[in-house]
């Protein structure tokens, strides 16, 4: 089969794997954060309400009523951010390049240029926010 069409059927099965997956990993995990049906706090790091941090921990202290820090509950609460749809788009972008250089020489060469990005990252970036 050509490689878009192994390409959307492995993501469809992953879609699909994580539907299944979110529930189950709200009810395992201890955080609040982690159960999506459950109004939470958006950025507990920047709240600086008492309130907010009191009582049923397991929602995060939303519902407190004198908790004035945002609050939401959805799988995408918090995503407003646009660095975080432009992570999403890399991130496909990414996986799509390297499921066709995979395809078309071998796992070896998709490993030599994984190593060429780090050391990239490593010899050039690193230095200059380092500096």
């Amino acid at each position: 089969a050509p490689f878009h069409i192994q390409k959307v059927r492995l993501d469809a099965g992953s879609i699909i794997s994580s539907i299944f997956l979110l529930p189950v990993l709200g009810c395992i995990s201890g955080r609040a954060r982690d159960r999506f049906w459950e109004s939470r706090l958006l950025e507990p790091e920047s709240c600086h309400v008492p309130q907010c941090f009191v009582g049923n921990s397991s929602s995060g202290g939303c519902w407190n009523p004198d908790c004035t820090c945002e609050c939401g509950s959805g799988v995408f609460a918090g995503w407003e951010s646009p660095i975080l749809v432009f992570a999403v788009l890399f991130n496909t972008v990414q996986g799509w390049l390297v499921g066709r250089v995979t395809k078309e020489f071998s796992v070896i060469h998709r490993a030599i240029a994984d190593s060429f990005s780090l050391l990239t990252i490593y010899s050039l970036v690193d230095p200059i926010f380092n500096h």
